[in-house]
């Protein structure tokens, strides 16, 4: 069973999942939305991976495009979490409100959250939020998300919602703010 894996693979993922971040079906490589190989790696031995984390004190937590992890037991990130969930709201407010568009803006590649937008949150009134939630700037809450799985950034520097960011902001609108994917100690971010 755990002959298996890959062992360069499985310790990139580790590392990768016990720090916070979601390993996407799809990721930024090259400049390209490409296929991630750690997903291809937890996903054809979803099992074998399922089994071994949870012998480790964690619950890794399948969705239909990407997998993260949370301890078992364990309490939410308040930190990273308020971050994280503060940034996507200013983000939302910002596209639905002041540029008029659906929130589907943040999830086209043509699209996204640019260095204009950035500099438009960064001297606006919806910095109050971020600035509640212990960010300096939105660029650095977008650097978290980055890092964390829930956005990518592309050629053109535009920050766009991967699948998990979209999962995310679906379920906690919906109410479901105890299923979504940001369950892990805080960190330095």
């Amino acid at each position: 069973m755990i002959e298996h894996l890959d062992e360069k693979l499985s310790s990139e993922l580790f590392k990768s999942l016990t720090s916070g971040k979601i390993i996407n079906k799809r990721h930024m490589k090259d400049n390209l939305l490409k296929i991630n190989p750690l997903y291809i790696e937890l996903s054809e031995n979803e099992k074998t991976y399922l089994e071994l984390y949870k012998k480790i004190g964690y619950e890794l937590k399948v969705k239909s495009n990407y997998y993260y992890l949370a301890s078992i037991g364990d309490g939410s990130s308040d930190g990273v979490r308020t971050k994280i969930i503060t940034t996507l709201l200013v983000l939302f407010r910002y596209v639905s409100h002041d540029k008029g568009f659906s929130v589907d803006y943040l999830m086209n590649d043509a699209y996204g959250i640019t260095k204009e937008d950035m500099d438009y949150l960064n001297a606006s009134k919806y910095m109050t939020g971020i600035k509640l939630a212990e960010g300096k700037s939105i660029n650095e809450n977008l650097q978290l998300l980055t890092e964390r799985g829930i956005t990518y950034k592309t050629s053109r520097g535009h920050y766009v919602l991967t699948e998990a960011g979209t999962d995310f902001f679906n379920e906690y609108m919906n109410g479901m703010q105890k299923d979504v994917p940001f369950s892990l100690d805080d960190d330095d971010s």
